[in-house]
């Protein structure tokens, strides 16, 4: 799937895609983890800047790919905050 609106560049030329390996990409805290795919992945970052705005500590989880599913990171998230989103 494809989009033809420009989409902002998130990571720089030392990043390594990993079939099945999600990416935490921000971390503030352990109040709330954000995962996110694709093009809704800067959605979910300034989201967390709102929410840290708020007082809530909010990490952000790049699940770049879906199938196979990085069940680890996500069960690693649900230990390590209080709610997934």
């Amino acid at each position: 799937r494809l989009h033809r609106n420009p989409s902002p560049v998130i990571y720089d030329g030392s990043y390594k895609f990993e079939v099945g390996k999600a990416t935490l990409v921000r971390n503030y805290g352990n109040d709330v983890a954000l995962i996110s795919s694709g093009i809704m992945l800067q959605k979910a970052l300034d989201a967390a800047d709102v929410l840290k705005d708020k007082g809530i500590k909010a990490r952000v989880i790049d699940m770049s790919t879906l199938k196979p599913l990085d069940e680890a990171a996500v069960l690693e998230a649900a230990k390590a905050t209080n709610a997934i989103v």
